[in-house]
């Protein structure tokens, strides 16, 4: 039975904001995978712990918490007369038929509910094919970068669980979410039932098979970008070699989009040795039609990153972690990888003279307010049409209405 999340990072029902996260902060290093890397119990209540404060230090998923519960199937249903009561609302809408009669996770984000395969520690290497993935840091992230402005079409490339679909749906006038994965089709149709959206058409297929000869006005997509030796997980493994996934998307986006539309898509892709880290893309978008913001998430040597993918799907013994570290590495070795750059791209297209801005992201998981975006791009078109640097400052500049004022003061020695 799984454990109240209260009770998992030992706190009370009315606790504040702060004893929250003083009991998660205590918790996650007591249970860290860095110390305990081959307890599979600790690393199992690592993940609790982790999972029980991301709802709980969400203001409105705390609300959907305590008010619905943390619906799961099969043996670890919570009673009735508990929170979990939002499991009968499930079973009348057709869940054992969606979940295949097995366990499933159920995520809050926001106001929306959202069911999806479930996984664990110590699932590492038995994780299905057709696994449909959950809310997750790649999902957060392209739900934080998404501008949210009202527009007749979207698409939603790789749908998944249709946490992205769902989303766009609620400004956008009709939404196409592609995938090819039947499974995560099921769960996503399942998921606009369970939210009461009925703007969304699924279609399966690859990419942006389904849906060629449209355009649309939004494009977003979470792609399985990872650079990965395997072909055995859907939506981690695309089956093509190297970083073409990535490639292929950011090429092929701006053949669907409206003038004037925007696309927001995740990538990885290689470095060479001392390469800057926008250099491939730059290259990917050159003469695409789209201006281009990049958002460098982060970067990664060959090891660090076999050694994430390693310890998350084939880490169950220090054996198979190994075999999986050295088929990774191998593979990186054989395609000449440096370094690997993971983050996201905004396209939007414009028939005129297009411009490349790349900046990091910033640190922790914010969320992009879409004025100030827009903001961006504005200053960006703006800064495309000076003839020099000198023209910049001729001009006089005014700060918006919703602006912060950072000051450092110095006292001076005596």
């Amino acid at each position: 039975m799984r454990r109240d999340y209260y009770a998992v990072l030992e706190i009370t029902a009315t606790a504040g904001p702060r004893e929250v996260r003083q009991a998660y902060r205590r918790l996650a290093r007591q249970y860290s995978p860095d110390v305990n890397f081959w307890d599979t119990q600790a690393r199992a209540l690592f993940e609790e712990i982790a999972e029980a404060y991301r709802v709980l230090s969400d203001q409105a998923a705390r609300a959907m918490y305590d008010r619905f519960g943390a619906a799961v199937a099969g043996d670890d249903a919570l009673p009735a007369g508990r929170r979990g009561e939002d499991v009968h609302l499930v079973v009348e809408l057709g869940f054992a038929e969606v979940a295949r009669g097995t366990s499933v996770r159920l995520d809050v984000h926001g106001d929306l509910v959202l069911v999806a395969d479930r996984y664990r520690a110590g699932d590492a290497g038995i994780i299905a094919r057709d696994h449909v993935s959950g809310v997750n840091l790649s999902s957060l992230m392209l739900a934080a970068l998404a501008i949210r402005r009202p527009v007749p079409s979207a698409l939603d490339v790789g749908t998944g669980c249709g946490i992205q679909a769902l989303l766009t749906a609620r400004h956008s006038e009709t939404v196409v979410a592609t995938d090819v994965n039947p499974r995560a089709l099921t769960f996503a149709a399942f998921n606009a039932r369970l939210n009461g959206v009925e703007n969304v058409e699924l279609v399966q297929g690859s990419f942006f098979e389904p849906v060629q000869d449209r355009r649309f006005d939004l494009v977003v997509a979470n792609p399985p970008f990872v650079i990965s030796p395997d072909h055995d997980i859907m939506f981690r493994d695309s089956g093509l070699p190297g970083d073409t996934v990535s490639r292929e998307i950011l090429t092929q986006a701006p053949e669907f989009l409206n003038e004037g539309g925007l696309a927001h898509l995740l990538a990885s892709w290689i470095l060479k040795e001392d390469e800057p880290w926008w250099n491939p893309v730059e290259g990917w978008l050159e003469g695409r039609g789209c201006d281009a913001w990049l958002l460098l998430y982060k970067t990664e040597d060959p090891l660090a990153s076999a050694s994430d993918w390693a310890k998350a799907f084939h880490g169950n013994t220090e054996a198979d972690y190994q075999r999986a570290m050295d088929r990774w590495l191998d593979y990186y070795k054989e395609i000449g990888v440096a370094t690997i750059a993971t983050g996201a791209v905004t396209l939007r297209r414009r028939s005129v003279p297009n411009w490349l801005r790349a900046d990091e992201y910033p640190e922790g998981m914010p969320t992009v307010e879409t004025d100030a975006v827009l903001r961006i791009f504005e200053a960006q078109d703006f800064l495309s049409t000076l003839p020099s640097d000198e023209e910049l400052l001729g001009r006089a500049l005014t700060v918006v209405d919703a602006h912060r004022l950072d000051r450092t003061l110095r006292r001076s020695q005596p």
